[in-house]
């Protein structure tokens, strides 16, 4: 069983699985709506989704988007949701000490964002 991420992941383990003779599933991924990608894609994905046994998406909307580009039928696509858990918020004086043990200066903002600094992360 392959579960490939990208999209050049999964179109190498299409390529891989025809040199191969026994061929493992492939689960494809959708990882967003995917709005704005070049002509090329959706081709490509149509394809790879046409050689997948399935599809793990994390939104409903990248789901739907997928499966109307594609021609593959909703019920084709699991979703399983993006998520983290909200902590409560703490106090002003945890919040203080929190500042003090990462050295961040009084007066200042402090913020943390991990992830990929594209239009989609709507930062």
């Amino acid at each position: 069983l392959v579960h490939a991420f990208s999209l050049t992941a999964e179109l190498w383990t299409v390529v891989a699985s025809w040199l191969c003779r026994r061929r493992p599933p492939l689960i494809a991924s959708e990882r967003n709506q995917q709005l704005g990608k070049p002509a090329w894609y959706w081709p490509v994905k149509r394809l790879v989704l046409w050689r997948s046994a399935g599809v793990i998406a994390n939104s409903e909307a990248g789901a739907r988007v997928t499966a109307q580009q594609t021609g593959r039928s909703l019920e084709f696509f699991d979703t399983i949701a993006n998520g983290v858990e909200v902590l409560a918020r703490l106090g002003l004086a945890q919040r203080e000490i929190l500042r003090a043990e990462v050295g961040v200066p009084a007066g200042r903002v402090f913020a943390l964002f991990v992830g990929r600094l594209v239009p989609q992360k709507n930062l």
